[in-house]
């Protein structure tokens, strides 16, 4: 069964799935969602818009992660759209009006439309068919998000505290030098003038100046 598919989803935040006149079963089905069935031609479709939609056969070549994402993904928007059916949701009329209007704007003329329709095996109706579910999608969304209570941040603060060793991270350490070089052999000399050069660099250090700025001038190592 070919689905064609339009891309819509390039107009919001869409995402594409096919809605055709002829429903997947089990003889061509790979993933059931309640009573509707997703076929691996969906899933290789939907892998294809995922790797910007490269030709060649379904699943040829593609990554298996890709397979297995566009997989999740028609799992969870099923899921989704069943849910948003199951309590009652209904798309709003005047912003499928708006999608569709968009959509439609994306052709230059309506000789360029029905070709588009023509050659995908897609009509009008399939069309706002498949943005009608999507919106039903997003007003679940939508809804399960006002559902959610807003945490206020003394509560999270308060989690913090009682939590604290959820967050803690081991302690680590930087170590920076000033090198001074004693090469074997030096008279007792040089070595005295080594150690008071030594010395004046952790004086400015302890007196404040700034780390790096000792390290340039007294440092003979990297």
């Amino acid at each position: 069964m070919k689905t064609g598919r339009f891309v819509w989803a390039a107009l919001a935040a869409f995402v594409v799935f096919s809605a055709c006149d002829k429903k997947p079963d089990s003889q061509n089905g790979a993933i059931r969602i309640g009573s509707r069935w997703i076929t691996n031609e969906e899933i290789g479709e939907i892998a294809q818009v995922f790797s910007r939609g490269r030709a060649g056969d379904i699943f040829e070549g593609m990554d298996t992660a890709m397979v297995r994402q566009a997989a999740k993904q028609l799992v969870a928007h099923y899921l989704m759209y069943q849910e948003a059916e199951k309590r009652g949701l209904t798309a709003d009329s005047a912003r499928l009006e708006s999608v569709f209007k968009a959509f439609r704007q994306r052709f230059p003329d309506e000789a360029a439309y029905q070709r588009a329709l023509t050659a995908t095996g897609e009509s009008e109706e399939t069309i706002r068919a498949q943005m009608k579910e999507q919106l039903l999608v997003d007003e679940l969304v939508k809804q399960t998000l006002q559902e959610i209570d807003s945490v206020s941040d003394s509560t999270c603060m308060a989690y913090y505290e009682n939590n604290k060793d959820r967050f803690a991270s081991k302690k680590k350490y930087r170590l920076s030098q000033v090198f001074f070089s004693l090469p074997d052999g030096i008279s007792d000399e040089e070595q005295d003038s080594v150690r008071a050069e030594a010395d004046k660099a952790l004086y400015e250090v302890k007196n404040g100046k700034e780390f790096s700025a000792v390290a340039r001038e007294y440092s003979q190592g990297p």
